[in-house]
């Protein structure tokens, strides 16, 4: 048990958590747990004689009464008169809290402030019955304190919010590394890597790179770099596509922030010379986030990227995505043909295999066997098959296609188009009775045509395979909380930027579109073999919408805005 006790610190008394030690069973405090929640005399009995319900009450109650631990507090809520708060998060008047209140005491006892009106700080907690340690955060704060519930979960989030905006989160976790930069630096050269594997098991390391998974998560970081400078080590996250720094750790952490991951992805920590590719998949609460890492020597050290993909916050339809009705039925038009080959194109990054599983969410699984060959399998749909691609098992797209012809499928999903074997038989597996949706790498709708036959293909089986191509970028959403301005909402003090977006302006990406479809005019320019610009002109003609049309549609409605729209399309 983590117990509190009294410290001397600037002529103050904080709080200070000390070696877990063995406690005395508490009659007092069970009994009040007890009370709290209405217990009968049984359920008193099984709470009084339950290991640990004294060290943690709340974590023996849940077991006893079968319920969560929302349910708990929302009962302790109604029977004490406290205040449940969901989400709760702070706010800047809370500052002293975080200032004087170390960060492992509010972690163990649960606590965590939210505001202060001058004269009352509220504070969040998931352990209420503990008026010792109440008493001493009121002794330090210099005020009292107002008691709201919430779950653990919550007031950690909390706690990391307040902790973060103080700027000491990292430094807390830094200063408790046993080694300093030239110690880190030595095992970091050693040609063994037993020194390397101690690194990355020590506590703090693994402390501080789970830190940096939960911040990344929390902030909506699609990615997450690690990149050694010359005098500096730059943590950067990507968020709605745009790189921003996060943390600067001392550069001699490097070695152990890279053995870390490099042990979670199950790569060669001893090897530090040669680029290596990992994965995994991590827990967090009740998230599961797959993990792709891609690390490589760099002059200063190893350059490290993580692609992280959160299944729980990913929306597979075509509303969510930004999609029209419109344009929505005219995709469904081309994926609900029995046969012939539909390719959507853009960047790396731009959405593709998201608007393609979105669509496949819409084709009746029950009567239709849909089929996919990924490199990785990015999302979970449950009624089709998904292969994984594996060169190193022999397993690469064209392989892999091949196979999957031998399955009896009606619809097969190619996650890349990359060579010419693959092209020709996602072509074939067209023109012989099934529907293939396939990723091209071009920068229009229409240059998807001079790509097939650049690749190999020759312009008849174009004309005959391909029913339509669907282009898209994806741009940054205007912040709704504060309507772009990436301001705090009116009432809040003057230059506090916006809690929603972190002043950014922007939360969430929403995808514009382009859908050329064949026509009888596009199989003539395409058997002629002429080049993309000519295919476009004759596309528009025939009345096809550009992604600018359908970008400045959605400016018009509000959700993004021409500066982001141009920043995208780069004026086109």
């Amino acid at each position: 048990m983590a117990k509190v006790a009294r410290r001397e610190n600037g002529g103050g008394t904080a709080l200070a958590v000390s070696d877990p030690v063995l406690a005395l069973r508490s009659d007092a405090r069970v009994a009040a747990w007890s009370g709290a929640l209405g217990l009968s005399p049984e359920q008193a009995r099984q709470f009084r004689e339950a290991p640990g319900s004294d060290v943690e009450p709340l974590e023996a109650l849940l077991g006893i009464l079968a319920l969560d631990e929302q349910q708990v507090l929302e009962r302790i809520a109604l029977r004490t008169g406290l205040e449940f708060v969901g989400d709760p998060r702070p706010e800047e008047s809370s500052a002293r809290f975080y200032e004087v209140i170390p960060p492992d005491a509010a972690r163990a006892h649960h606590v965590g402030a939210i505001a202060s009106d001058g004269h009352m700080m509220t504070l969040a907690t998931a352990q209420p019955l503990a008026p010792a340690v109440f008493t001493l955060i009121e002794e330090r704060l210099g005020m009292p304190a107002r008691l709201v519930l919430s779950t653990r979960a919550a007031v950690a989030n909390l706690i990391n919010r307040g902790y973060e905006q103080k700027g000491d989160l990292v430094t807390e976790i830094i200063d408790e590394m046993p080694l300093d930069d030239a110690a880190i630096s030595s095992a970091a050269a050693a040609s063994s890597g037993a020194d390397l594997l101690a690194l990355a098991r020590q506590t703090p390391v693994i402390r501080l790179v789970n830190m940096i998974l939960f911040e990344a998560l929390r902030r909506r970081a699609s990615d997450i770099h690690v990149h050694p400078e010359e005098n500096r080590l730059v943590i950067r996250f990507r968020i709605d596509g745009l790189l921003h720094d996060a943390f600067s750790p001392p550069p001699g952490l490097a070695a152990a922030i890279s053995s870390r991951l490099k042990v979670m992805t199950e790569l060669d920590i001893a090897n530090r010379h040669s680029p290596q590719d990992g994965q995994t998949a991590v827990r967090i609460g009740q998230r599961k986030v797959d993990i792709r890492m891609s690390v490589i020597p760099s002059i200063h050290g190893e350059r490290i990227v993580l692609r992280l993909l959160d299944q729980t916050q990913t929306q597979l339809s075509l509303d969510a995505v930004g999609m029209s009705k419109k344009m929505q039925a005219q995709l469904m038009d081309l994926i609900e043909r029995p046969n012939g080959m539909v390719l959507v194109t853009g960047p790396t990054g731009s959405g593709k295999t998201t608007t393609l599983y979105a669509a496949l969410g819409r084709i009746d699984r029950s009567s239709r066997n849909v089929m996919t060959i990924e490199d990785p399998v990015e999302y979970r749909l449950e009624g089709i098959s998904q292969m994984q691609v594996n060169p190193k098992r022999n397993v690469t797209f064209a392989t892999g296609l091949r196979a999957l012809l031998r399955q009896d499928p009606d619809v097969i999903l190619v996650g890349e188009i990359r060579d010419a074997e693959t092209a020709s038989l996602a072509v074939q597996a067209s023109l012989t009775g099934h529907l293939v949706l396939a990723t091209l790498h071009t920068n229009d709708a229409p240059g998807a045509i001079p790509r097939l036959i650049d690749v190999g293909m020759q312009p008849y089986l174009v004309t005959s395979s391909l029913l339509g191509v669907l282009a898209q970028r994806l741009v940054r959403r205007r912040c709704a909380a504060c309507d772009g301005m990436g301001k705090a909402p009116a009432g809040a003090k003057a230059g506090t930027k916006c809690d929603v977006c972190q002043g950014l302006g922007y939360r969430g990406r929403l995808a514009v579109y382009e859908i050329m479809s064949m026509t009888d005019d596009l199989r003539r320019l395409t058997a002629q073999r002429v080049d993309g610009v000519t295919l476009r002109q004759a596309a528009v003609e025939s009345g096809f919408r550009t992604m600018r049309d359908d970008a400045l549609e959605k400016v018009k409605m509000g959700l993004t805005d021409e500066a982001e729209v141009f920043r995208v399309l780069h004026g086109g």
